[in-house]
């Protein structure tokens, strides 16, 4: 289940007890029980989130290399200079030893990245 598809659920099963609510103007144990069980999913869902948003910021190069073999957005502050005028981010993938495919060897590399999920589409 996507994370999109996780958040659907937890709104739905929220929705419903609200629904309950409204209509009995009151919850009964269970449902209370129920209720906070949502809220804590909701909670950890939101921190699982949250380190995840964390997780896709840009690092230092200096700092923190990635992983051999992974793809990652390159942060290039002045490869959009002559000659090349390249643009400041560029996907690359990591080959060890401070080095990339795809970027080149000239551009001074300052930060990095994982490449981000793709946006999430709309339902219509």
């Amino acid at each position: 289940m996507g994370i999109q598809d996780n958040i659907n659920h937890l709104d739905q099963q929220i929705d419903d007890l609200k629904q309950l609510l409204v209509e009995n103007h009151y919850m009964n144990p269970e449902q209370e029980v129920e209720l906070e069980s949502l809220i804590a999913k909701a909670i950890k869902f939101g921190e699982l989130c949250a380190k995840r948003d964390a997780e896709k910021q840009w690092t230092s190069i200096s700092d923190q290399k990635p992983e051999q073999g992974q793809k990652v957005l390159l942060f290039r502050p002045h490869a959009n200079k002559k000659p090349h005028g390249d643009p400041i981010v560029k996907i690359a993938k990591y080959i060890g030893d401070g080095l990339f495919i795809g970027s080149h060897f000239e551009h001074l590399i300052t930060h990095w990245m994982p490449i981000p999920e793709y946006p999430l589409q709309e339902k219509k």
